[in-house]
């Protein structure tokens, strides 16, 4: 027993005495290198005489007469400056002490590297390196978890724990900015701070805002729904051409895809919460109480629109909103200084945003062989080698962009007039706003202009009668909407066109008798002559007109009746439907 001790003790030992050898070598090792960076540092001598001459030019020079390399921000070492130079034989150190004589710059040599450095930038860096502590409370003194902590114009953050603390390295002349949801944003300057107390406030004003729901209106703080609300504040920068493109992006939980990029087609598609069948999935879409299309109305008239999500929100409306409900708010005459009228304009513009991807590889034909009817394009691979076309002209493969080249950048433009105003008790708005667009799909253009009148009014004992009456006149006039279809579809003939056919070789897209030009002799369209022959236009005419009468007994209960009236000029002729509800 005492014997394999022994050997194990030997063991260790000869372990330990390996370890310091190997130490004791590392240490000699740093200490010469250390010593020849030194001594280097010290022999190497240098000859810069000059009176006038850059700092640039000097360390120029240096590299030149020894091994040495500088390294430096050009921001922060001004090359440019003169200086005045006599050094015969010296060392490095010494001319380098002479150059940066007086001002903020100095120098560290590290093997046959010497660094150029700041010490001002040095101070800056020490300043950002300025720790912050502090605890988010409510006014009730209860900490604040997940309160948003950001150094104002930096990307510099952090949340507070769940004692409402937090921790932060930010600049002494930092202003930090807490916010939470509900609350009002605080700003707080660090300063010479160390530890800072914030209290933030509910943000009443968005407790308090008033959201339109089934059985009418409540405080957003009272409701239990899901419901989304959307302002024109949030929109109203936004050139929008159909009311229902303002729902993209705006609305958890609420889907709204452009279907079309048709003039007048632009509506979108609306799903609230997904796709819950396969046949319509449409939600309920009523304007001022009244049931309605989201192209009915002008996006420049809405004051707001509530989405009513889940089941519970929408339950009011029974069989008619299993896919939820759309609730819009149209504007009403508000008192404004002066004569209370507004104009406005917007110009935008419209591209194609996503093209499929089409190989340029291979030239029309099948199966590496060249054929001028086939509308496949795996022919023979396009290294620009003579063949003769579909209409006997001999010709150089290549392959055309035939989608940038026939589609043009659509533009929209749209005016806006509208008068609001209070006189006593009644209130009045109008508006006219027209809109044309002359869509990137050439000859395809939409004229539309909406009129819009609206008066509403209290009178009675207390105010108890209110009376609300709006007619809107639509007037929309399409001009070559796209047809659809294999032979009306200028899509289509883009993307079944070979890739080696040039589409702009048929902007004389009649042959000599008068027939449509186009390479497929049976089938497809030349969109060259769908544009100017194959015409077409469609206007619409539509007086939309509610009112209701309302008397109020009490705070809590009121009677309202309702009437909707719809007319569409046809030939002159106006068809008209009316509605009254209780």
């Amino acid at each position: 027993m005492k014997n394999i001790l022994y050997q194990e003790s030997i063991v260790e030992i000869k372990h330990l005495f390996r370890m310091m050898r190997n130490t004791l070598l590392a240490l000699f090792v740093f200490a010469g290198t250390a010593f020849a960076t030194e001594s280097y540092s010290q022999t190497m001598k240098v000859t810069v005489v000059a009176d006038n001459v850059s700092t640039g030019k000097v360390i120029s020079e240096i590299e030149k007469q020894t091994d040495y390399l500088f390294v430096y921000n050009v921001n922060e070492v001004n090359l440019k400056r003169n200086v005045k130079v006599n050094a015969q034989n010296k060392s490095v150190a010494e001319v380098l002490n002479k150059v940066f004589e007086g001002t903020d710059i100095y120098y560290a040599m590290e093997g046959k590297n010497i660094m150029l450095m700041s010490k001002a930038k040095d101070g800056e860096v020490a300043q950002q390196a300025n720790k912050v502590t502090g605890i988010v409370k409510d006014a009730n003194g209860e900490p604040i978890i997940g309160a948003n902590v950001t150094v104002k114009g930096q990307s510099i953050g952090t949340i507070t724990d769940i004692d409402g603390r937090f921790v932060l390295d930010a600049p002494k002349d930092a202003v930090l900015q807490i916010t939470y949801i509900g609350f009002t944003s605080q700003d707080v300057k660090i300063g010479n701070k160390k530890e800072i107390v914030v209290t933030l406030t509910e943000d009443t004003e968005t407790l308090d805002e008033v959201v339109v729901v089934g059985y009418g209106t409540q405080k957003k703080v009272n409701l239990t729904g899901a419901v989304g609300n959307v302002s024109m504040k949030d929109i109203g920068d936004r050139p929008i051409t159909n009311a229902g493109n303002a729902l993209q992006g705006t609305v958890s939980g609420v889907y709204a895809l452009q279907k079309s990029g048709q003039p007048g087609a632009d509506g979108a598609v609306i799903n609230i919460r997904g796709v819950g069948t396969l046949n319509n999935s449409d939600p309920l879409v009523l304007i001022d109480g009244f049931p309605g299309s989201m192209s009915d109305v002008d996006a420049s008239d809405i004051s707001s629109i509530s989405v009513l999500k889940d089941a519970a929100s929408a339950s009011v409306y029974g069989s008619r909103a299993p896919f939820g409900v759309i609730l819009i708010t149209t504007k009403k005459g508000k008192e404004n200084p002066g004569l209370g009228i507004t104009i406005s304009a917007s110009v935008s513009a419209e591209t194609i945003f996503m093209k499929p991807n089409r190989q340029t590889t291979f030239g029309q034909g099948d199966d590496g062989v060249y054929s001028g009817t086939s509308s496949n394009s795996w022919g023979p691979r396009i290294e620009g080698q003579e063949y003769t076309d579909w209409a006997g002209v001999k010709r150089n493969m290549t392959y055309y962009y035939n989608i940038d080249s026939y589609f043009n950048t659509g533009v929209n433009t749209t005016e806006s007039f509208s008068l609001s105003q209070m006189y006593n008790k009644t209130s009045i708005y109008a508006s006219v706003t027209r809109m044309d667009d002359a869509n990137k799909i050439p000859s395809s253009k939409l004229h539309r202009t909406n009129m819009t009148l609206r008066a509403a009014t209290t009178f009675g004992k207390d105010d108890r009668w209110s009376f609300d009456a709006k007619i809107q006149y639509i007037n929309s006039i399409a001009k070559n909407r796209p047809s659809s279809g294999a032979d009306g579809s200028s899509f289509l003939s883009m993307y079944t066109t070979p890739v080696s056919l040039d589409i702009t070789d048929f902007k004389k897209c009649l042959d000599e008798n008068g027939d449509m030009r186009w390479w497929q002799r049976d089938s497809g369209l030349n969109p060259y002559w769908g544009q100017e022959y194959n015409l077409n236009q469609d206007s619409r005419n539509r007086f939309l007109m509610n009112a209701s009468l309302k008397y109020r007994f009490t705070d809590w209960l009121s009677a309202e009746i309702k009437a909707v009236a719809i007319c569409i000029l046809l030939k002159l002729k106006l068809n008209c439907m009316m509605v009254a509800l209780l």
